[in-house]
């Protein structure tokens, strides 16, 4: 019992980081954790140093935990490997993709353009976690699964300020629609370049988006 709970506790937080609720550089606060979550100190102690184990918080003496930062550099770097090793996990899921998951990837699809109609940044920002997600996991590749989860996991909290430039979403939308199609028509070549593609117009927008944010960065 008290493994889930701390279970749910370090999702919860983890989560909140991935889709920016906790920004780069946020003090976290183990009462105010306590109180909001209704938890032991022990149980957030546990879960907060999971976190930074795992990269998504740094500790510092006299200074506590907070939300890790990342440099220009270092986010660069980490897209860039996404940018490779995305379009391989969407041709390898193509190659072998059912009706059933392309009607998953349209029902996604519908729901991104609604929470784009609705202006939920948040409904947005788990909705396209998901439609990534779906091309990861279904690329039936372990050890490419288990890299690009490391890689998302560590720039999601900045993915999550491009969407906030003006006309960000409706580009992300159509490049997503292009994926689909690629899918469809059963070419997984034309899917993987549509991927590497979105993720290279995507990295480079957050770059120059961020530069106006320097206190996001390290």
């Amino acid at each position: 019992m008290l493994k889930s709970i701390r279970e749910k506790i370090y999702y919860k937080i983890r989560h909140d980081i991935m889709t920016g609720k906790l920004s780069p550089g946020e003090r976290l606060v183990e009462m105010k954790l306590t109180e909001e979550l209704q938890a032991s100190r022990g149980l957030i102690r546990e879960a907060l140093l999971q976190l930074v184990g795992e990269g998504f918080l740094t500790s510092q003496k006299n200074r506590g935990i907070s939300v890790t930062k990342l440099t220009l550099k270092q986010i660069d770097e980490i897209f860039s490997l996404r940018c490779l090793l995305e379009g391989y996990a969407v041709r390898l899921t193509a190659e072998s993709l059912q009706k059933k998951g392309l009607a998953q990837l349209k029902t996604m699809h519908r729901a991104l353009e609604k929470a784009t109609k609705n202006g939920s940044l948040t409904d947005w920002t788990d909705i396209n976690i998901a439609f990534h997600e779906f091309f990861i996991e279904n690329s039936s590749n372990n050890h490419l699964i288990q890299l690009l989860n490391g890689l998302r996991c560590r720039t999601y909290r900045y993915s999550v300020v491009i969407i906030t430039i003006p006309g960000a979403q409706e580009t992300f939308i159509e490049d997503h629609e292009n994926i689909i199609k690629a899918c469809e028509s059963g070419d997984p070549k034309a899917a993987q370049e549509f991927m590497q593609k979105h993720m290279e117009n995507s990295k480079i927008a957050l770059l120059s988006h961020l530069k106006n944010f320097p206190g996001l960065l390290s």
